[in-house]
């Protein structure tokens, strides 16, 4: 008997997560024109800034805080830490919290984080993880989930597949 429940259960799942495919995908193209106008401005690929946000914030709310062990906090679609507003005050004047949960605002500080990365160390999966993390464990680990979000993104955006392939 459990184990008819069992299988009942993991296939009553397998559809559930079946159906809900559709609607995900859906949900991550939501942003996309914005990602794309900021990747063409910082000569980025856009499907890279979908996934970096994707793992950070993977129900992509704009309006998200997460409180961090540091006393720092994360915030909108990119999780642009708290400790970005005093350092980026100059070249950026209206950044703030509520400014940062605007989207288009966030993506454009995600993608010059990632553009000074990518200045500093050159363009390697290495300054990509800098977006995340300074520390090797929590970059190499976060650094993971980046490449299986592209994997997952090029799987079902045609878009996508066109770029990884060259």
């Amino acid at each position: 008997m459990k184990r008819k429940m069992f299988f009942l259960f993991f296939f009553l799942f397998i559809g559930i997560v079946k159906a809900d495919t559709g609607s995900v995908v859906e949900k991550y193209n939501k942003y996309d024109k914005i990602f794309q106008k900021v990747a063409s401005e910082y000569h980025l690929p856009w499907f890279l800034l979908k996934a970096i946000a994707i793992t950070e914030n993977h129900k992509l709310n704009p309006r998200l805080i997460k409180k961090n062990t540091n006393k720092t906090y994360d915030i909108g679609l990119m999780q642009i830490n708290s400790m970005w507003i005093k350092k980026l005050k100059n070249k950026f004047p209206k950044i703030s919290i509520k400014k940062l949960k605007e989207p288009y605002f966030n993506i454009k500080i995600g993608a010059y984080i990632l553009l000074q990365n990518i200045k500093k160390f050159g363009y390697s999966w290495k300054s990509v993880s800098y977006y995340h993390s300074f520390t090797k464990k929590h970059r190499l680990k976060w650094l993971k989930r980046i490449k299986n979000n592209i994997k997952y993104l090029a799987k079902h955006d045609e878009r996508i597949k066109i770029v990884a392939s060259k």
